[in-house]
């Protein structure tokens, strides 16, 4: 699942427009086909991560601001190591 949502994102985010040029984009049926199949496969992939967020919480006993406080210094790291190399 995983796999098919980052393909639609690669898809979405660098070729959509390629090859569903915006002049066009209003009568094309095939690209309002594909918006919804994208649409449909990344709310399934936000279900889960939320799914999986908030059975962190539970399973940790944290509040949702101090789970928010962890991810972040995560991320900033992270970044700060990245920035490192």
């Amino acid at each position: 699942m995983w796999d098919e949502i980052n393909k639609h994102r690669i898809f979405l985010m660098h070729k959509f427009f390629q090859v569903f040029p915006t002049a066009n984009l209003d009568a094309n049926e095939d690209a309002a086909i594909r918006l919804k199949e994208i649409d449909e496969i990344l709310e399934f992939g936000r279900q889960i991560l939320a799914h999986a967020f908030h059975g962190a919480l539970a399973a940790f006993s944290v509040e949702p601001t101090k789970f928010h406080e962890c991810l972040a210094f995560v991320v900033d790291h992270r970044k700060k190591a990245k920035a490192a190399e």
